[in-house]
């Protein structure tokens, strides 16, 4: 917007110095440059979004090259001594930016073996940091 502003100034100091110059041409160049810069603008977003999938397509790919820690059986058969369930009891959570914000406070949560455990709630409501 700035340098709209200058323009416009310029212009205007010319229009005053030059006769020639008419407000309707002046109003079809202010225009003209102002669709010029707004594609301007919008050609750098898209180059700033360009370089954020660039950023996260590599860290996807790095996950899917990583080479797990653990080493699952690909014949269907499940190694011996893996039963059991999870079972996580009162448990906090605050980030270190913030400790006196708990974001968990107090959750209880048992995963039964061979169930499956959803959390489900509105969106922005924490689910993840389980």
């Amino acid at each position: 917007m700035g340098a709209f502003a200058l323009i416009l100034y310029i212009i205007g100091e010319k229009f005053k110095t030059t006769p020639a110059l008419s407000v309707g041409n002046t109003m079809s160049y202010l225009l003209y440059m102002r669709k010029i810069t707004d594609n301007f603008s919008e050609m750098s977003n898209a180059f700033i979004s360009i370089a954020k999938v660039k950023g996260s397509s590599y860290k996807v790919a790095e996950l899917i090259i990583k080479q797990p820690k653990i080493i699952f059986a690909t014949d269907g058969k499940r190694e011996a001594g893996l039963e059991g369930q999870i079972d996580i009891k009162d448990c906090k959570f605050a980030y270190p930016t913030m400790p006196t914000v708990p974001v968990l406070k107090n959750i209880t949560i048992l995963a039964p073996s061979n169930k499956v455990v959803a959390f489900v709630g509105a969106s922005g409501k924490f689910r993840n940091r389980v």
